[in-house]
C-alpha cells in the first residue's frame, strides 16, 4: 500500500509541482528505510497540502507605486534574516491602500512559512469565525473547530506555538479582537511575522508592535496614473483638456486611493461637460461611497464630545495652532487632551512641525457633510455654519436658532452687506464666531453668554458696550478697531487667555488688566494713540506674550516694575519712543526680547540670564550695552545697524550657545571687540562652536588692507550627508568629525589695489579635537591681470592637539 500511495504521489507531484517533488524525494527513501508507512503518508498529505495550497490574494495588476511601499515593510520584516517574533503595524486613515499592501506583502513572502493565514476585515467578523480561519488556514487539513471565543484564543496559543507563521489581520479597530485572536509574541514560533493594519494607533501601542509603518499618500505624478487606468484605461489622458480636468480632480482627492479609484471609475467614458459639472458637484458635496467610507472613522467614536471636537476642528480650526485651539475647547468644557489625542491615533488628524492642526481635505469634507446632513434644506437649524452663502443667507433672514453652536464669516468683497446684530438673538448655544470684514449695526445684547471665542476684527462700535458681559470667553480678537474708549466691566472675566487689541489707532487707555486675572496673550501693537499701560498689568501672573510694538510708547508709558511679570516669555517692543528701559532682570523666564527700530533707546540694562534672543536693530542711538558673561543661553544676537555702539561686554563668555549674530552697520565697534570676533571664527572652524552665522560691517585689520566690511556664517549637518565620510566608506576616520560645513565670506572694500568679491567655501571633513586653530585667507586670480576679482581663495585651517597637528587647506570659489 505504501509502495503504490508513494508512486502516485510521486508522479502527481512531478506533473503538478517539479518543486515541491524535490522537497519530498528524501522524505520518500525515509519511508522505505523506516518503514513507519501510516505516519509518514499521513505527514506527508499534510505537507503537501500546505504546499500546494500556495494561495495567492487578488490584487490588481495596475497598482500604483505599490512596490516602493511594499518593499520598505518587507525590510523591516526581516523574513530571512532574524528568527524572532515579530509584529509590525500598518497605520494610517481610511482609503489609504493598507489593505492593498497588506495583500502584496503576502504575496511575495508567505511562501517563506510553515503557515499562513490573511484575515480581511476584521472589525466585520464575529471573533469565533476568525479563530477558526486562522486555525484552519494554518493546521489545514487538521479539522479543528471552536465553539467559543475563550476555547479559540486556546488553542490558538496552544497549536500555533511551535509553528513559523504569517498572519495578518486586516482592518482592526479593537484591543478585544487582538487579545482574542492572541496577537502577541508569545503566541506564535519563532521566525513568526505578524501583520496588523488598522486607523487606530492606541491598539498597536497596546500590542507592542516592533515597528509602526505610516501608509502613505500618492503623490500627483502617482495619483494622476491611478486616475487615469480607472477612467481612461491608460497612464495618461492624451487630450489636455481631459489632462486638466483629471490634475483637478487629483488635486480634490489629495493622494488618496480610495478617491482616486472611486472618482476614476465614476467619471470612466463620462464627456468633458460631465467632468467638469462632477468637479462642481464634488466642491458642495462629497461623493456618497468615498463619504460612507470616511465616515466609519467618525461613527468609530464612542464619545460624543470627542465627535463634537473632530466637528469643530473640521469647519474651523484646521491650520491653526494645536495648543490655541485646545485652550479654546477647553473653554468650550470638552477634553481637548484625551479629544484631539483620540482623533491622533485614530488617524482623523495630525499635527506638522509648526504644532499646527492638520486635516486630509476630504476628512474635512466628510465632517462637514455630517452637519450639512443633519438640517440639510433648513441652514438656520445646522449646529456649525462656515459654509459663506449659507452664512449671509441666515443673518440677512435672522434665520438662526438654537441649534447653531459655530459660525464663521471672512468677507473679501468690497461692497460688503451689513447685518443686524439682531441675527445672533436665537443662537443661545453659540459658542464660536468668527466675523472679518462684516459690517453690523445694533448692539452686543444678543450675543451668547456662552461665547467662548470671538474674533470680531474691525469691531463696529467706538466704545465698549456696557452689555459686553461674556463670562466665557477665552479668546477675543478686537484687532483694527476704531474703539477709543474700553469700558472696564464689573464682571471678572476669569477665562479670558488672549486679548488682541492690535490696531486700535484711536485706543488712548489700555484695559484695567485687574479683571482679566488670566490672561496669557495680549496684543497691543500698533495702538498710535495710547498713552499709558495701565499698571495693573503687572498684577497678570499668567502672562506669557506681551506686544507693545509701534505704539509710540514713551519712559512714563511703560510701568516702571514691568520686570516684575516672572512668567512673560516673549516681551515686544519695537519701534517705541523710550530712552531707557525698566530693569528687566526679573523676567526670569524671558526668552525673546525685541527692541528694533527703538531710535531714542541709549541703553540696554542688564537682562535675565535665560534670555535665547535679542533683537535690538535700527537702534540708532544705542550706546551701551548690558554684560553678557552670565547669558549662557543666548542663541541669537541682532544688532544691524547701531553706529554708536562700540563694544559688547562679556559676548565672547556666551559664545559657546550661539548660532547666530548679526552687526551690519555697526562702525564704531572697538579693536578689543573685534580681536575677538576674530577668535570667534577660529574657533567656529574648529567645529568647537555651534555659531552658523555671523557678520559684522567694520573695519577689521584682516590680510585683506583696508577692509571695510566682512562677513562669515556655516551651515553644518552631522553624520549621513552625502558630501562626509561614513562608517566603512576608505575615507572614514572615527578620529573626524565628518560634518559639512558652509562658509560664506564677503570682503568689500573701496581702497585701490584690493581686491572684493563673494565666495562660498565646504568643508567635509575637520578635526574633532582641535584645541586651536587659524584661518588663513590666500588669494588666488584669475591671470596675471591682478586688479581681476579671484575665481578662488585658499582657506588653510592649522588645527593642533596634543594628539595630532594637521593642515588643510579649502578652497573658496
Amino acid at each position: 500500500m505504501c509502495h503504490c500511495f508513494v508512486v502516485i504521489m510521486t508522479k502527481l507531484l512531478v506533473e503538478f509541482n517539479p518543486a515541491v517533488y524535490d522537497s519530498y524525494f528524501f522524505l520518500t527513501l525515509e519511508i522505505f528505510v523506516n518503514r513507519y508507512e501510516g505516519k509518514f503518508i499521513r505527514k506527508i498529505v499534510n505537507d503537501i497540502t500546505r504546499k500546494l495550497n500556495n494561495t495567492y490574494l487578488n490584487v490588481a495588476a495596475k497598482e500604483i507605486g505599490i512596490d516602493s511601499r511594499v518593499q520598505e515593510i518587507i525590510n523591516d520584516l526581516d523574513v530571512e534574516g532574524s528568527d524572532d517574533v515579530r509584529i509590525v503595524g500598518i497605520l494610517g486613515m481610511v482609503g489609504t491602500g493598507k489593505t492593498t499592501v497588506a495583500k502584496d506583502i503576502f504575496n511575495r513572502v508567505h511562501q517563506s512559512f510553515e503557515g499562513k493565514s490573511f484575515l480581511s476585515k476584521v472589525r466585520e467578523e464575529s471573533v469565533v469565525k476568525l479563530q477558526n480561519q486562522l486555525l484552519c488556514d494554518i493546521l489545514k487539513p487538521a479539522n479543528i473547530e471552536v465553539s467559543s471565543v475563550d476555547q479559540g484564543t486556546k488553542e490558538i496559543q496552544k497549536r500555533l506555538g511551535g509553528i513559523k507563521v504569517l498572519v495578518i489581520i486586516d482592518d482592526v479597530d479593537s484591543v478585544d479582537q487582538l487579545e482574542e485572536l492572541a496577537i502577541k509574541h508569545e503566541s506564535f514560533g519563532r521566525g513568526s511575522r505578524i501583520i496588523v493594519t488598522t486607523r487606530d494607533e492606541q491598539l498597536l501601542k497596546f500590542i507592542r508592535v516592533d515597528k509602526t509603518c505610516l501608509a502613505q499618500t500618492m503623490n500627483n505624478e502617482e495619483a494622476l496614473q491611478l486616475l487615469s487606468w480607472r477612467a481612461f484605461r491608460k497612464s495618461h489622458p492624451n487630450d489636455d483638456e481631459y489632462l486638466e480636468l483629471a490634475n483637478k480632480v487629483v488635486d480634490y482627492c489629495g493622494g488618496l486611493p480610495l478617491a482616486l479609484e472611486v472618482l476614476g471609475s465614476y467619471l470612466s467614458s463620462k464627456t468633458k461637460r460631465e467632468w467638469r459639472s462632477a468637479l462642481r458637484k464634488l466642491k458642495r458635496k462629497p461623493h456618497g461611497k468615498i463619504y460612507e467610507k470616511l465616515k466609519m472613522s467618525y461613527d468609530g467614536l464612542i464619545d460624543d464630545d470627542v465627535k463634537a471636537i473632530f466637528l469643530d476642528i473640521s469647519c474651523f480650526f484646521i491650520g491653526m495652532n494645536k495648543d490655541y485651539v485646545m485652550t479654546i475647547l477647553d473653554g468650550c468644557d470638552f477634553d481637548p487632551d484625551i479629544g484631539i489625542g483620540e482623533l491622533h491615533d485614530r488617524c482623523l488628524v495630525t499635527v506638522d512641525e509648526g504644532n499646527n492642526l492638520i486635516m486630509h481635505d476630504l476628512l474635512r469634507d466628510m465632517g462637514r457633510e455630517i452637519v450639512r446632513a443633519k438640517s440639510p434644506t433648513i441652514t438656520g437649524k445646522r449646529c456649525r455654519l462656515w459654509d459663506q452663502d449659507d452664512v449671509k443667507d441666515v443673518l440677512s433672514n435672522i434665520s438662526g436658532t438654537k441649534d447653531v453652536e459655530g459660525l464663521t464669516l471672512d468677507l473679501h468683497e468690497s461692497d460688503k452687506p451689513s447685518f443686524s446684530t439682531e441675527a445672533f438673538r436665537e443662537m443661545r448655544r453659540l459658542r464660536l464666531l468668527m466675523l472679518k470684514g462684516v459690517k453690523f449695526t445694533g448692539n452686543c445684547t444678543y450675543l451668547s453668554k456662552k461665547l467662548t471665542w470671538l474674533c470680531w476684527p474691525e469691531f463696529p462700535l467706538e466704545v465698549t458696550p456696557e452689555d459686553f458681559n461674556l463670562p466665557n470667553l477665552v479668546d477675543v480678537d478686537l484687532s483694527h478697531s476704531q474703539m477709543q474708549v474700553w469700558t472696564d466691566s464689573d464682571v471678572r472675566l476669569e477665562k479670558l487667555k488672549f486679548l488682541n487689541l492690535d490696531h486700535f489707532c484711536r485706543l488712548k487707555r489700555s484695559p484695567d488688566f485687574s479683571k482679566l486675572p488670566n490672561l496669557e496673550r495680549l496684543i497691543l501693537k500698533d495702538c498710535k494713540s495710547l498713552s499709558e499701560v495701565h499698571p495693573s498689568i503687572v498684577q497678570l501672573k499668567c502672562l506669557k506674550y506681551l506686544s507693545l510694538a509701534n505704539s509710540n510708547l514713551t519712559n512714563d508709558a511703560i510701568p516702571e516694575d514691568l520686570g516684575s511679570i516672572s512668567s512673560l516669555e516673549v516681551l515686544d517692543l519695537r519701534g517705541n519712543d523710550f530712552t531707557a528701559l525698566p530693569i528687566l532682570t526679573g523676567l526670569s523666564k524671558l526668552q525673546t526680547l525685541q527692541l528694533a527700530n527703538c531710535t531714542m533707546l541709549q541703553a540696554i540694562p542688564n537682562l535675565p540670564t535665560r534670555l535665547e534672543i535679542l533683537e535690538a536693530n535700527q537702534c540708532v542711538t544705542l550706546e551701551r550695552m548690558p554684560d553678557f558673561s552670565e547669558m549662557s543661553r543666548l542663541r541669537e544676537l541682532h544688532l544691524n545697524y547701531s553706529p554708536k555702539l562700540t563694544e559688547i561686554p562679556g559676548l565672547d563668555k556666551s559664545l559657546t550657545s550661539m548660532t547666530r549674530i548679526h552687526m551690519e552697520g555697526c562702525t564704531n565697534l572697538n579693536d578689543a571687540f573685534l580681536e575677538a570676533i576674530q577668535r570667534v571664527l577660529s574657533l567656529s572652524l574648529s567645529l568647537s562652536l555651534s555659531l552658523s552665522y555671523l557678520c559684522i560691517h567694520a573695519c577689521i585689520n584682516c590680510s585683506y588692507k583696508s577692509c571695510c566690511a566682512w562677513s562669515y556664517s556655516s551651515e553644518y549637518k552631522e553624520g549621513r550627508n552625502h558630501e562626509a565620510a561614513r562608517p566603512g566608506d576608505d575615507s572614514y576616520d572615527e578620529n573626524r568629525s565628518h560634518k559639512r560645513i558652509r562658509f560664506d565670506l564677503s570682503i568689500e572694500s573701496n581702497a585701490e589695489g584690493t581686491v572684493a568679491g563673494e565666495y562660498n567655501c565646504i568643508v567635509v571633513q575637520n578635526h574633532k579635537s582641535c584645541m586651536e586653530s587659524d584661518a588663513i585667507f590666500e588669494e588666488g586670480g584669475d591671470g596675471e591681470d591682478e586688479e581681476k576679482a579671484p575665481s578662488a581663495v585658499l582657506v588653510s585651517v592649522n588645527c593642533s592637539s596634543s594628539v595630532t597637528d594637521q593642515k588643510y587647506k579649502f578652497g573658496i570659489s
